[in-house]
């Protein structure tokens, strides 16, 4: 098939470039945005690359892009917030309403958080379809039990039923005022942990067209897992022995046609 990869670059308000793919056709009329998660990248992951494969056969474009301070991106980790990357999505966003009108949005974990505040920001937004992949939209119960995790490496028996039994708020508190938390890579900006610390993002989704609105979900997913989402999209598909990540092959072949089928009908 005929197509055209082109490298997208757009400044953010701090002036620090941010970089995408734009994957297009003649025929295209249609584009998906990829919206990635924490430290990761939207031109990178698998996951998203395959999905724009599919899209440009059925001549719907894509852009994988990449927030600040992560893949291709300029900046520096340490001022990684959900507010930033709102800021940022809404640049891309507009520069992609140049050409195109059809616009459906893709967002993983940390992104689907990021599109939540957009959304918010912007009641009268018009995606035509939105995929919710590993929604971690409850940051604040996530934050809590990464935390815990992290303060008691050699505790087994540590789950997300129990893991308040072990949650000290104060020690938490000074924890982050220290700016010591880490990720395998960064530190873990302090902007991001008092920004979403109580927070969570599921309310804005409530009050859209549910119909328009795709949730994908590992049933085995550690990061974020389904039960703590306190609220059930109809539209569900539930990836059987499926991770946050959800790009090995076996739980590709769950979701990626589904998906596919979603945003062409």
């Amino acid at each position: 098939m005929d197509y055209q990869t082109k490298l997208i670059e757009i400044k953010n308000k701090e002036q620090e470039i941010l970089r995408g793919l734009l994957i297009e056709n003649k025929q295209a009329s249609k584009i998906v945005i990829c919206i990635h998660g924490f430290e990761a990248s939207g031109i990178a992951e698998k996951k998203f690359k395959i999905f724009s494969d599919e899209l440009i056969k059925n001549n719907i474009a894509s852009l994988r892009f990449d927030f600040s301070a992560c893949g291709a991106s300029d900046g520096n980790f340490e001022d990684v917030s959900v507010e930033k990357q709102t800021q940022e999505f809404a640049r891309i966003l507009a520069t992609i309403k140049e050409k195109y009108q059809d616009i459906s949005v893709c967002a993983h974990s940390l992104g689907t958080c990021v599109l939540a505040s957009f959304l918010k920001n912007n009641p009268n937004s018009d995606f035509r379809k939105i995929i919710l992949m590993a929604p971690a939209l409850n940051q604040k119960v996530i934050i809590e039990y990464l935390y815990v995790l992290k303060t008691n490496p050699s505790n087994p028996d540590i789950n997300w039923h129990n893991y308040h039994d072990f949650f000290n708020k104060t020690e938490f508190s000074k924890e982050i005022q220290q700016k010591t938390l880490t990720t395998k890579r960064n530190y873990i900006p302090q902007k991001y942990l008092l920004e979403n610390m109580d927070k969570n993002y599921s309310d804005i989704f409530k009050k859209l067209k549910l119909k328009n609105i795709l949730h994908i979900h590992g049933d085995q997913d550690k990061t974020a897992p389904l039960q703590i989402l306190d609220y059930k999209f109809p539209n569900c598909i539930i990836v059987k022995k499926g991770d946050h990540h959800l790009e090995r092959p076996d739980m590709m072949r769950q979701w990626l046609k589904p998906a596919l089928s979603f945003i062409i009908n």
